[in-house]
């Protein structure tokens, strides 16, 4: 195994249970919280953690599930929303100033990434290895192209 190939699995091992696992376990218990409506001090000492096996392999499965659901849930409005929102704010002379200049939408990041030199040789140097890729200038410029890149390179 080379080294590359363990920190991409320790990279991938990190994903899954801090972007993935946790949120969606969260999501399993506020949702069970909700259901049996007992105060979470009582559910937590009696309910969590589960007692058997099959318990465990429930949360975790349903948690595994739920995470993905809960990060493409956030990915597809929180972020929309999250432009949305600082779009309209520095349009707005009064509040312009307390937006923090770090906070950008999403399409300016990706306008200043698709025209940076790293990203167009990143970009030829991914076409030259796997020609079977778009190569269209439109296509390219969608930044999820390279979210997909990352898993091939």
């Amino acid at each position: 195994m080379k080294a590359s190939d363990f920190v991409q699995a320790l990279d991938q091992f990190i994903l899954d249970i801090f972007g993935t696992l946790i949120p969606g376990v969260a999501f399993v218990v506020g949702f069970s919280v909700l259901i049996l409506q007992k105060p979470i001090a009582t559910y937590s000492l009696t309910i969590f953690p589960p007692d058997n096996v099959a318990g465990w392999v429930f949360l975790i499965a349903a948690g595994y599930v739920l995470g993905h659901a809960v990060t493409s849930i956030g990915e597809l409005y929180y972020i929309r929303l999250v432009d949305l929102v600082s779009y309209c704010l520095q349009r707005i002379p009064l509040v312009k100033n307390l937006v923090p200049k770090g906070i950008r939408t999403e399409a300016y990041l990706v306008e200043q990434i698709v025209d940076s030199g790293t990203y167009l040789a990143f970009r030829s140097r991914v076409i030259q290895i796997y020609p079977w890729l778009p190569q269209d200038d439109d296509s390219m410029k969608d930044y999820r192209i390279c979210e997909c890149w990352r898993m091939l390179w």
